[in-house]
């Protein structure tokens, strides 16, 4: 398993990183002078944040596992993304399975 993560110091820590290696998780920081990722990471970490860890109380990991496949079924599918003209995935894979254009009406 790998996670990608920004070069703050909370995922500098050696804490951080002892137990990633413990759980064998590949940490893969962002590139060096790529702000186009940081501000992706940066902005995943904090909807994350705000929609699941700051939205909920968890007994154990198991609840934070259940929390987490669900908001990553609901951001993946049904959440609207700028990107895709406020539609979301599910929504703009039923348009193009039909044969429209679901961004024609972006740059007309």
């Amino acid at each position: 398993m790998a996670i990608r993560v920004d070069n703050g110091p909370e995922f500098l820590s050696r804490v951080f990183v002892n137990y990633c290696e413990v759980e064998d998780i590949e940490i893969k920081y962002i590139q060096p002078s790529k702000p186009s990722q940081n501000g992706y990471i940066e902005r995943f970490n904090r909807t994350y944040r705000e929609d699941v860890l700051d939205a909920h109380l968890f007994r154990d990991i198991e609840e934070v596992n259940l929390e987490t496949d669900r908001f990553k079924e609901e951001y993946n599918r049904l959440h609207p993304h700028k990107s895709l003209g406020k539609s979301s995935p599910k929504e703009y894979l039923e348009e193009f399975s039909k044969g429209h254009s679901p961004l024609k009406k972006q740059f007309v």
